[in-house]
């Protein structure tokens, strides 16, 4: 039940939310099916690599459809905390290696792309209850 200090998500972060999970899916990929996903993965990754990422790509859907489920800010804090310091994780790591990434195809270019979507979404409020990510659970 909605209260002042657990009110649901705004609709735009619902929508941003629905979209990251499509991204997440294709991640998910890399675990359940990487024969079919690492062709057009933007970097090239071996066997056990692609089960790695595909294991945290599938626990960050997971998360993300079940934030999405609940529609409040109380979970989404852990939650949006989480996602942002994986979105930096990933982001400082594909910066400091471009020279991986074959920017003649589309793949790495939607990969920044996404990267600089994902970066918006996990470290403000988005309409929530003041800072989310300074706020007790």
């Amino acid at each position: 039940m909605p209260t002042s200090d657990n009110p649901p998500f705004p609709a735009a972060l619902r929508l941003f939310s629905a979209v990251v999970i499509i991204v997440l899916i294709v991640g998910a990929g890399l675990f359940f099916m990487p024969a079919l996903v690492k062709p057009g993965w933007p970097w090239a990754v071996t066997p056990f690599n692609a089960r790695f990422l595909g294991g945290f790509y599938t626990a960050d859907m997971v998360v993300m459809a079940a934030l999405l489920v609940w529609n409040r800010w109380s979970p989404g804090r852990l939650v949006l905390v989480m996602a942002f310091i994986f979105t930096v994780i990933v982001s400082v790591a594909s910066f400091i290696n471009l020279g991986y990434f074959n920017f003649e195809r589309k793949a790495p270019w939607l990969w920044f792309l996404s990267i600089l979507l994902r970066s918006r979404y996990p470290g403000c409020s988005c309409g929530g209850p003041g800072p989310v990510l300074l706020q007790k659970a």
